[in-house]
Order: structure tokens, then C-alpha cells, then sequence
């Protein structure tokens, strides 16, 4: 995903998403948040903002820690001079989509709670009730009428969409990206470990 970051988060879109690198995101920008395969954060951001949320079971925490950060007054720099290969999506293909459903719309639904107006939480939830019904049939791909299937389990979809509002709704104002549990589990796994001293 060379060349992926978020330009309006409402979009749902990576910019790059699926394209051929041609140099075409070879850039340096601002943008809302960029994608989680790699990240370089400055120390003194994590030890006074924290890490990626741990609400967030399955995304969207890469988004989360961008806004939050950029809240607080840092900017979030794409670089489309660096390289690196990341096999998007890799994780869709060994879970049932059901999983990802279930697991990424409560992700989104907090997201939107959190740091957008009430109206992108509903659109989102109407974007759910359409996916109960249909999706894409390869869960990474390009969005065309040809690759759209109908689920049967339509009613365990609507379940689990009412479940991740409910979800979003009782965990959208709490936080759990602290560094001090982390600080205590790398002092005890490494008798050197001074701490983020970089």
C-alpha cells in the first residue's frame, strides 16, 4: 500500500488504495491521519499522549492515535519518499468476514464518537445496515457491481451492527493507551531497559 494515507476520513478511502506504485505519491504532505503499517512517532509524543488505544480491538486505533495527536497541536507528515511493503489486509484473509464486520465497524463507530461530528457516526451506521446485506467478495478489493454478494447471515449481521453501536456508545469517552504497563513489562523482560531514551 505504497502511497496510502487518509485524506477525508468520511471518504473511507485510502488514497493509493490498491493502485500500482508510480512514483505518484512520491511526497511529503499533511494529512488527517496516515495508515498504521508504518509509523515513526516521536518518543516525547508517546510518553505524553501515549500509544495506539487498546479499545480498539481491530482499527481503526492508527487513525485514533493521528487525531488525537494532532489535537494537541502536532502535525501527522505522509512521506511517499519512503518504501515499505506491507501485505494489506493480510489478517481479512484468515478470519471470517463476519469477524472483521463485527470487530472493525465498532472500531469506526468509536472513532466517529470520538472525533467527528454526530452526523459521520450516522452515516456510518447506515453504511452498516447496507453491509448487513451486502459486500464485496474478496474483503480487499475494488468496489464494482460484479464483486457484491448478498449475506444470508443478515440477521446475525443487524445482531452484531446493534451490538458495536451499543459498544461504540458505552466506549467511545474511554481511553487505554497508556506506556506505563509497558514500561513495567520491558524492565522486566530487560535488566538494561532505561525507559524510552531515544
Amino acid at each position: 500500500l505504497d502511497g496510502a494515507y487518509y485524506d477525508v476520513i468520511s471518504t473511507n478511502k485510502h488514497l493509493g488504495f490498491l493502485e500500482e506504485d508510480k512514483t505518484q505519491y512520491s511526497f511529503e504532505k499533511d494529512v488527517m491521519a496516515i495508515g498504521g503499517a508504518c509509523f515513526l512517532i516521536r518518543t516525547n509524543l508517546i510518553k505524553n499522549y501515549g500509544l495506539l488505544d487498546e479499545i480498539f480491538f481491530y482499527g481503526p486505533d492508527d487513525i485514533d492515535i493521528c487525531l488525537r495527536y494532532k489535537k494537541n497541536g502536532f502535525r501527522v507528515v505522509y512521506n511517499g519518499n519512503v518504501q515499505v511493503i506491507h501485505i494489506g489486509g493480510f489478517s481479512h484473509k484468515k478470519v471470517k468476514s463476519i469477524f472483521v464486520f463485527k470487530f472493525l465497524r465498532r472500531g469506526r463507530l468509536i472513532l466517529f464518537l470520538r472525533h467527528y461530528p454526530k452526523s459521520f457516526f450516522i452515516k456510518e451506521v447506515l453504511d452498516g445496515l447496507l453491509r448487513c446485506f451486502i459486500t464485496r467478495r474478496e474483503l480487499i478489493s475494488k468496489k464494482y457491481f460484479g464483486n457484491l454478494i448478498f449475506h444470508y447471515d443478515f440477521l446475525l449481521r443487524i445482531f452484531y451492527l446493534l451490538w458495536s453501536i451499543k459498544e461504540a456508545l458505552l466506549w467511545h469517552n474511554k481511553y487505554s493507551y497508556s506506556i506505563e504497563r509497558w514500561y513495567s513489562f520491558l524492565e522486566e523482560k530487560y535488566e538494561n531497559f532505561d525507559g524510552l531514551s531515544i
